[in-house]
């Protein structure tokens, strides 16, 4: 018997209830709900003093830098963790090609003109695939 009480998630590792898989991810998810409501209080900024503006747009900064540090450190371990992330990434991918694909047609069809950020956004995602592909397949 043991003594601790445990769950086998995998074979080869035992997570104690209190350490479980989920615990590491908590401020890679903290991070990302906060960057996603900065983003949200930046959707229309017209309502805030400029101070609140500002400091919202920082907050922004340094939890796009935390959040990028999350997403360049991820390394794989086993055959599922890698295949987690191969999904979260594609899933990733299609979700911004359709929200830019989307806003190029909505902004064409309703205001007959295109914010050029919204296109360099859809060139840069594209590429920026193509890019990782073609490096990918060189490197590994």
């Amino acid at each position: 018997r043991s003594a601790s009480p445990s769950i086998s998630i995998c074979p080869s590792k035992n997570y104690s209830l209190i350490d479980t898989p989920m615990k590491n991810y908590a401020s890679e998810i903290i991070v990302t709900i906060l960057l996603v409501i900065a983003a949200a209080l930046l959707w229309n900024p017209y309502w805030m003093p400029m101070g609140a503006l500002y400091a919202v747009i920082i907050a922004f900064v340094v939890l796009l830098g935390g959040f990028i540090a999350f997403v360049w450190r991820e390394h794989g371990g086993d055959e599922r963790e890698v295949l987690i992330r191969q999904v979260a990434s594609r899933i990733a991918h299609l979700s911004g090609t359709l929200v830019f694909a989307i806003g190029i047609i909505w902004q064409s069809l309703v205001n007959h003109a295109v914010d050029p950020w919204l296109v360099a956004g859809f060139m840069i995602i594209m590429l920026a695939k193509a890019i990782g592909y073609a490096y990918g397949r060189g490197q590994y």
